[in-house]
């Protein structure tokens, strides 16, 4: 046998057992991408018995302001 055709034959069952390790991983282990065992919680509307006082308007206000202070009106 030539060292071409021991080569060849070497390559050739590398890329065997590559793919043999490839598909065995994927059929042991694609199970656990898709497990449907846990599922998310339900979201629970919360129901509000008093509506916020407009909490933009009351940041748009404070943004408005000058960090010192009006000095006209102080």
């Amino acid at each position: 046998m030539t060292v071409k055709t021991s080569e060849s034959i070497e390559v050739v069952a590398a890329i065997i057992v590559t793919a043999g390790l490839v598909m065995g991983n994927l059929l042991l282990f694609a199970p656990m991408r898709t497990d449907n065992r846990t599922k998310p919680p339900n979201p629970v509307m919360q129901v509000d018995s008093a509506p916020d006082p407009a909490p933009e308007k009351a940041f748009a206000t404070a943004a408005a302001q000058p960090a010192g202070g009006n000095k006209k009106y102080n």
